[in-house]
């Protein structure tokens, strides 16, 4: 085998790599065994067929996953948002296991993605939208859950500047905090935290996987949350649910 013929080498040399070995296990390790997909390609915002309703968040789902993990934030009627975590368990095809149990469904329920769509065993597909379908505005009442616009990123007609926040965990409230967002509309990532106050609701989160503090203080109130430099996230409504009472980003 190709170690045997390493091993006779390296005596060969007195227990140091030739040159020309050295050469050929460098070219090795940039051929790959088998092209796979990158597991980043299933990240991304999502429409369920069983309960989207176009322009709204209805039926919504924002996917992170890494090399193992994997983390969801969605809704099915647009008002309660929830999250749900699962595992990657192969790169190609993707296919992930999301733990449904937390809103009542299977413990660990198979999902494939190919070509933009995240198919389930009994036929269901989510599909990954590329750009926004509707208009955000911004919406001033309701708790924390929602669908936010970050200012710093925001970009109309992208996903760039959406998070997609919750504190419940399947279908019970919690006072863990999860949140999955994108700064460029194609780039996608996680962070978690915790409640730390409700009155006013104040989260502490932990923005380190993404190159920040560990425990960043926000406050929410009236369809903002607000950070210590001073931005602020704007709670969205979709233009589908709130046409006569939001003002269009």
């Amino acid at each position: 085998s190709s170690w045997f013929k390493l091993r006779a080498s390296l005596a060969a040399h007195g227990g140091v790599m030739s040159p020309s070995v050295g050469l050929v296990l460098a070219l090795a390790a940039l051929v790959p065994v088998e092209a796979t997909l990158p597991v980043m390609e299933v990240n991304g915002y999502y429409t369920d067929p069983n309960h989207y309703v176009t322009g709204t968040f209805a039926g919504t789902r924002m996917i992170f996953a890494d090399d193992k993990t994997v983390t969801l934030v969605g809704s099915d009627e647009g008002e309660l948002f929830w999250s749900l975590t699962g595992t990657v368990t192969a790169t190609n095809p993707i296919k992930i296991l999301i733990d449904f149990s937390p809103k009542g469904g299977p413990k660990d329920l198979e999902g494939t993605y190919s070509d933009g769509k995240l198919t389930f065993p009994d036929g269901n597909f989510w599909s990954k939208l590329s750009a926004p379908e509707g208009t955000l505005c911004n919406n001033s009442g309701g708790s924390i859950d929602g669908v936010y616009a970050d200012p710093n990123h925001f970009k109309s007609g992208s996903f760039a500047g959406w998070r997609m926040l919750t504190i419940y965990r399947g279908n019970a409230p919690s006072d863990d905090v999860t949140l999955v967002g994108s700064d460029d509309g194609s780039t996608w990532w996680s962070v978690k935290g915790k409640v730390t106050a409700k009155d006013p609701m104040t989260v502490s989160i932990d923005f380190r996987p993404k190159g920040g503090p560990k425990a960043l203080v926000g406050t929410y109130s009236q369809g903002k949350l607000t950070w210590p430099d001073g931005n602020a996230w704007s709670k969205q409504a979709s233009s589908g649910t709130l046409l006569s009472a939001c003002v269009v980003m």
